[in-house]
């Protein structure tokens, strides 16, 4: 390969990256604007004309709705998790806490581990224990993120007091459009 080639390959590299900087900067602009229509300027001027959806005279159809969104506070807080956990308990939502436990033995201790699932079949069995599927043993509770937020939209239609902020959601009012067929 010559040195000219090489150059010239350099060079179209060094272009590209310009670009594409130049194309990620553009891209960031517009996704602030769209942000800031779908969440802000269009959902206020629907609040004006006292309406939720709005179709324009070439059927663009706006609807405006407020979403929820978020999971439960992270393992590394466990402070703000547990009192997550507790409010779902709370106010009925103790339900999409799934509980797991776990049990971790020595490396290479395979019987002790086999012992133990058999002394907890054993225990299922005679009904001392009781589970839908075989236990596996350390103790930690998850929350689905999705029937997290089921249960958040539902408490806010059904006007339920909720905390967003103490399950880890957050919400709010957002434009969506779509092309619709004439009537």
């Amino acid at each position: 390969m010559s040195n000219n080639r090489l150059s010239n390959l350099i060079h179209e590299l060094a272009q590209l990256d310009k670009d594409i900087e130049m194309l990620q900067a553009r891209l960031n602009k517009m996704n602030a604007k769209r942000a800031m229509l779908s969440n802000v300027d269009i959902p206020e001027a629907m609040t004006e004309i006292g309406s939720s959806s709005f179709t324009t005279d070439d059927m663009l159809k706006c609807e405006v709705a407020f979403k929820i969104y978020g999971s439960l506070p992270s393992r590394d807080n466990p402070d703000a998790r547990a009192a997550a956990l507790d409010y779902l308990k709370e106010n009925e939502g103790g339900e999409l806490i799934k509980a797991t436990v776990a049990l971790s033995f020595a490396k290479g201790d395979l019987r002790s581990a086999n012992r133990t699932k058999r002394y907890l079949e054993k225990q299922i069995k005679s009904g001392i224990i009781s589970a839908e599927h075989e236990p596996v043993v350390d103790v930690d509770s998850v929350v689905n993120a999705m029937s997290l937020q089921a249960w958040g939209r539902a408490r806010v239609k059904e006007n339920l007091p909720i905390d967003l902020a103490v399950v880890g959601l957050r919400g709010n009012t957002t434009a969506t459009v779509k092309n619709v067929a004439p009537k």
